[in-house]
């Protein structure tokens, strides 16, 4: 009986440290399954910040972008319009344009008593008024002149091969023109803007000035016929970036990618 006691005791012992020991390996178990399910976790979380953070870096980048394209085409849109403007009324034709009323002011210093017999005591001019008539074209030169500049300028900012076409066609009209802007005042500069010798200009004959600036075909003809193709262009790059949007993703812990914003994905250059 004491020897079966003594084994049955010891059976019971092993059984206990057997049972003990497959504890202990199942507790290490789950302890590890628990360890390396929070590196996963964590690791996954690092790679998700990481790409919403690049997306979060992309998206600011295109939308800086996009505003500064709409600033652009904006600026130029209206500097075209403006050249238009200008260019219409140095190209308006009869008495009462801006050319017509210049070229009988010279018509009447040079032959008052022909003016008389042509245009009438009522259209004669003064010397004062001789001065405030051509005063008048060259007023809006240089307001073309400054308009022409800028949209150039807006031009080569923004880039693309339609508006580097546009600026290059522009820059041709003035060398095509140099000699001719030169004799009145008017030079080129190393980027292909326009200079004005203000005095040159002044005292240049109103003939020569409007054979550049107020004729069919003219440099200032030309120019604003171009102008217009570059309104047109900004108009539709306009219209394209405010119409267009693209939607901006994050990443999920599926890999999924879901949207939570909108804004312009154009980013067109001519």
């Amino acid at each position: 009986m004491r020897i079966e006691s003594k084994l049955s005791i010891r059976l019971a012992r092993t059984k206990a440290s057997r049972q003990a020991m497959k504890e202990r390996k199942s507790s290490r178990s789950a302890a590890s399954k628990k360890n390396t399910t929070s590196n996963k976790s964590t690791t996954t979380n690092s790679i998700l910040s990481a790409l919403n953070s690049k997306k979060t870096t992309a998206s600011k980048y295109q939308t800086s972008t996009t505003t500064q394209l709409k600033t652009n085409y904006t600026a130029v849109k209206t500097v075209a319009g403006k050249v238009q403007e200008d260019a219409a009324k140095l190209l308006a034709t009869g008495s009462d344009s801006l050319f017509g009323k210049a070229l009988s002011v010279k018509a009447a210093q040079e032959n008052s008593t022909a003016a008389e017999n042509t245009l009438g005591e009522t259209n004669e001019l003064t010397a004062a008024e001789s001065a405030k008539a051509k005063e008048s074209v060259l007023k809006v030169i240089n307001s073309f002149i400054d308009d022409y500049n800028t949209m150039l300028n807006k031009l080569d900012n923004i880039g693309g091969s339609l508006n580097n076409m546009y600026a290059k066609q522009l820059r041709n009209y003035v060398t095509q023109n140099e000699t001719a802007l030169k004799n009145i005042g008017i030079t080129k500069t190393k980027a292909g803007t326009l200079s004005v010798n203000q005095e040159k200009l002044k005292t240049a004959d109103i003939s020569a000035i409007q054979k550049v600036f107020g004729t069919n075909g003219s440099f200032v003809y030309k120019v604003a016929s171009k102008s217009k193709s570059v309104e047109v262009n900004a108009e539709t790059n306009l219209a394209s970036l405010n119409k267009s949007t693209y939607s901006s993703f994050n990443y999920n812990k599926s890999g999924i990618s879901y949207n939570s914003d909108k804004t312009s994905s154009y980013h067109a250059k001519g």
